[in-house]
């Protein structure tokens, strides 16, 4: 028995349910190709000696196929993308001159020794990397020795291992759109979500003037934009990873108050400050030159006055 079972694990399960008899053109008088949209069309073509079927979708076989001649199963030229035979518990039998074309078999294909086989894995691995899987292993490929049946290949099973690719996406390299499909060769795969964007995002640093009337200096902004990468399956559209948000500098900048004439303000300057996750404000204030002093005499003259009662209530009592 030749085994070409490939990496079914790494796929969804295929159409089922296709092997019933749709009745195609059963009289194949010109001993040409037939449509096959089920199992039985391809027993029917090969038991009448046509030279071959053309898949119009993908078939799982109710049934052993025998091939006594020259056939060749292969997908329609209109196909948009390879079918696949899936074998399940059935076999292919080929005692004549069988050839795959442009179709993936999931299952065993059996004939006697010597016969020639024709089956390459190109197609299934080009349709799975369609579908944004990354081939790891091509053990049938690789190997030596499966051009024809013979008693070493009897009963082997060749390994072809796909893995599911990934994405990433990040603001410096690669841009995404979220409603947009992570694989642009399909549609239909599976969209990118405001999660899969979320890789920057902006914080700022506020120095906010008061006190100065029309005087006062407009807002001081230093904006900082933290980043990181996040790495999606391309087959699932799930997050696999993200890597830690990273500041694209390291302290917002010290910034020196603004001399106002006839004010003074309460800091000559804002220190440089470590930049964080969340937005900061800072506020200075101005006050008007002599305002303060008038305040100190002031008060002052309320102490010395308090000095000057407290001293004639004491000599009132010496009396």
């Amino acid at each position: 028995m030749f085994n070409t079972s490939l990496a079914v694990a790494a796929r969804d399960a295929v159409n089922q349910g296709k092997d019933t008899d749709t009745n195609p053109k059963n009289d194949i008088d010109d001993k040409d190709f037939a449509t096959a949209a089920s199992w039985n069309d391809i027993q029917h073509a090969a038991n009448l000696g046509a030279k071959g079927v053309k898949l119009t979708g993908d078939i799982s076989a109710s049934g052993d196929l025998n091939i006594n001649s020259t056939f060749t199963i292969e997908s329609a030229k209109d196909a948009t993308s390879n079918y696949s035979l899936n074998l399940g518990q059935n076999s292919i039998i080929n005692n004549g001159n069988l050839t795959l074309d442009n179709i993936t078999v999931n299952g065993s294909i059996t004939g006697k020794f010597g016969t020639k086989i024709t089956y390459t894995t190109t197609a299934e691995i080009k349709k799975l990397e369609n579908e944004c899987y990354v081939l790891v292993k091509d053990g049938y490929t690789d190997s030596t020795g499966h051009s024809e049946f013979t008693k070493e290949n009897d009963n082997h099973v060749y390994e072809v291992i796909m893995q599911h690719g990934t994405v990433t996406y990040n603001p410096h390299d690669n841009l995404a759109k979220p409603g947009e499909p992570i694989n642009p060769n399909d549609p239909n795969s599976p969209k990118v979500t405001d999660n899969d964007v979320d890789y920057s995002k902006s914080v700022k640093e506020t120095i906010h003037y008061v006190g100065a009337g029309n005087q006062t200096p407009s807002d001081n902004v230093q904006n900082v934009t933290w980043t990181r990468s996040i790495t999606v399956d391309r087959v699932t559209g799930n997050i696999i990873s993200s890597t830690k948000w990273q500041p694209s500098q390291i302290d917002y900048k010290q910034v020196n108050t603004p001399v106002i004439n006839g004010y003074h303000a309460d800091v000559k300057s804002i220190p440089a400050t470590k930049v964080t996750e969340e937005d900061i404000t800072k506020t200075v204030t101005y006050t008007p030159n002599g305002q303060s002093f008038q305040l100190i005499q002031m008060t002052n003259q309320f102490l010395q006055l308090n000095i000057r009662f407290s001293q004639r209530i004491l000599m009132t009592q010496l009396k």
